[in-house]
């Protein structure tokens, strides 16, 4: 389950990163084995021709589903990511909002697989990929 708590806890963790320059946006959820997140399509995530930079959603993929990680993980532990793929199926056009859905399909105790679901305002695919994360001790 992802709280209010939990978002503002993770919103102090990314400011002034990468993930606040974009506009990810967390969205609260009931389910602990899903991490949802909106973003959206400007000048800020665009390349040239108007179209989404097809790294933006590996950005969101790698974001979300090392959160639902992290959120897993034990006090002592921390995540990162080790592999990431991804396949765009339909552009994103300057001005879409796009929601990504990153659901855990395995949870070992040193690695976790997630599969995440990228897609427009209409419900269309746009990205589909896949994060493995190694579940580590955090550093001191």
């Amino acid at each position: 389950m992802l709280t209010e708590k939990d978002i503002e806890d993770f919103e102090e963790l990314f400011k002034d990163t990468v993930v606040s320059y974009v506009g990810i946006q967390l969205i609260p959820t009931a389910d602990k084995q899903s991490i949802t997140a909106t973003i959206p399509v400007n000048k800020r995530t665009s390349r040239h021709g108007d179209l989404l930079n097809g790294g933006v959603s590996l950005l969101l993929a790698e974001t979300i589903a090392g959160l639902g990680s992290c959120h897993l993980c034990a006090v002592d532990e921390d995540a990162v990511g080790v592999q990431v793929s991804a396949n765009h199926v339909k552009a994103a056009l300057l001005g879409d909002l796009l929601t990504g859905v990153a659901t855990i399909e395995h949870k070992g105790r040193q690695l976790h697989t997630w599969n995440v679901q990228i897609t427009n305002a209409a419900g269309q695919l746009i990205s589909t990929a896949r994060v493995l994360n190694m579940i580590v001790k955090k550093r001191k």
